[in-house]
């Protein structure tokens, strides 16, 4: 099967998402916002211009997905993720539980590559496991972490 639902182009063509992704990873520091700023020599006005605009230049992203080891996607990467999540979806909508359970271990390999796209397939990871109709103390500790 190689339908094609999910289209990644904002992600892949746009840059604020990028801002959205390390605003969250930085609420999850102990250093403060303006520690990690002034560590990795990024102005906070450059930062916030740079964050309000849809595409940008990737001065910044490329030092803060250095900084926090995530790895950007390529074109054949994000066409093989939209037709992941497609089939995800399609398994999950026709309720084919042992198809998902396949596309369950093949979106573990892609959320263990780190890359920008981790949050969105984290949440795909916990529609799978919300539908595999485990009972709810069994399904809390598997989306535990996720959540």
């Amino acid at each position: 099967m190689n339908c094609q639902i999910f289209k990644l182009d904002k992600y892949f063509y746009g840059t604020q998402f990028y801002f959205y992704l390390f605003d969250g990873l930085i609420s999850c520091e102990a250093e403060t916002k303006q520690q990690i700023f002034d560590k990795l020599i990024i102005t906070d006005s450059s930062y916030r211009t740079q964050r309000s605009k849809q595409k940008t230049s990737k001065n910044i992203i490329s030092i803060l997905l250095d900084y926090f080891e995530y790895k950007d996607i390529t074109e054949d990467e994000k066409l093989d993720l939209e037709i992941l999540l497609s089939q995800i979806y399609y398994f999950f909508y026709y309720k084919q539980k042992e198809k998902l359970l396949s596309k369950l271990e093949l979106l573990n390999i892609e959320i263990n590559k780190h890359n920008v796209l981790k949050p969105i397939l984290i949440l795909f990871r916990v529609l799978i496991n919300m539908n595999l109709e485990y009972d709810s103390i069994k399904l809390a500790n598997i989306v535990n972490e996720d959540i």
